[in-house]
């Protein structure tokens, strides 16, 4: 009984994420749909349109009408059980992450109480099978992945973009400059520049261009792209940016001096990666390479001596 109710928690966690990836619905509601007949005509109501909002509600499909309300009132329900600071760390990771616009704060939330309920029904299953203290010891360990298991994956995602931007940083800032001294300004640099490269740098570039074509201001922008990075480097460009507009200092000539900084700077961590690889082989050296050898080497002697012994 207890194996059938784990089973039957994780085949509903399963669907339930399922569900989740699916765009979500807007509700209707009374005014929504008064106002959504008003801008049609009244011939398209009479000829078989829904005339009132219960026979719309009707037409919809089983999934939006069950499933959708369901998955809202899970998602309220997890965001009340989890404490806040957790919900804004993952909501942070999920933007350094590049997942900002579509993982919201109510998803993160009902994933890891799906991650948790999946990893917990594991846990049951491998304590089920196994029993005693190693069965107990894999269920908790089981049940520790399933809640962790999204901060894990997020921290992964966000340390592998952050990277990337911090390879593009130095030949886009290059760019900015080469195009600000060229003659161009510098908003229509930086447009220039993510136009005519790829990556996730480029994607925040033009986030941020499209913020200030929005009405935010060159500042605010710049603050909410290094938010959303979060790499000390692209911080460290924005303040120098920030404070050379304030004191009026010349762009190019700051942009010439960041350049050469972040040129030396990827130098310095190439270096430090490769002043760090010997160290990074000693465990493989040991665990992998010197074993067999020492087999090869000594085995044949060894049987010799065993056998034969030290006179043989």
């Amino acid at each position: 009984m207890i194996l059938v109710a784990a089973c039957l928690l994780i085949a509903a966690a399963v669907g339930v994420i399922g569900w989740s990836m699916v765009p979500s619905v807007p509700v209707l509601t009374e005014d929504a749909f008064e106002e959504k007949t008003k801008r049609k005509s009244p011939g398209a109501i009479v000829n078989g349109g829904p005339t009132n909002l219960h026979e719309a509600m009707l037409a919809r499909s089983a999934s939006e009408r069950v499933v959708s309300p369901m998955i809202t009132r899970l998602q309220s329900l997890a965001s009340r059980m989890t404490p806040e600071g957790r919900i804004d760390a993952l909501h942070r990771k999920a933007v350094s992450a590049g997942k900002g616009s579509t993982w919201k704060r109510s998803r993160l939330v009902l994933y890891k109480a799906i991650g948790l309920t999946v990893g917990v029904g594991f846990g049951i299953l491998i304590l089920q099978a196994m029993g005693g203290g190693m069965g107990w010891l894999m269920a908790a360990c089981f049940a520790a992945l399933g809640y962790f298991g999204l901060d894990m994956m997020l921290n992964g995602q966000a340390k592998a973009r952050q990277s990337a931007i911090l390879t593009d940083l130095a030949d886009i800032i290059d760019q900015i400059s080469i195009s600000v001294q060229a003659g161009l300004g510098f908003e229509a640099a930086i447009a220039r520049s993510a136009s005519s490269t790829d990556g996730p740098l480029t994607d925040e570039l033009k986030r941020m261009m499209n913020d200030i074509r929005l009405g935010s201001s060159r500042a605010n922008a710049f603050e909410a792209l290094a938010e959303r990075a979060q790499v000390d480097d692209l911080s460290n460009f924005v303040r120098s940016i920030s404070a050379a507009e304030k004191t009026g200092v010349s762009i190019s000539k700051v942009l010439e001096v960041q350049a050469d900084e972040q040129r030396e700077r990827r130098r310095q961590r190439a270096e430090e990666r490769a002043m760090k690889m010997p160290v990074m082989l000693v465990f493989p050296l040991c665990t992998c390479i010197l074993p067999p050898l020492f087999i090869v080497l000594l085995g044949p002697a060894v049987i010799q001596v065993v056998t034969q012994g030290f006179g043989g």
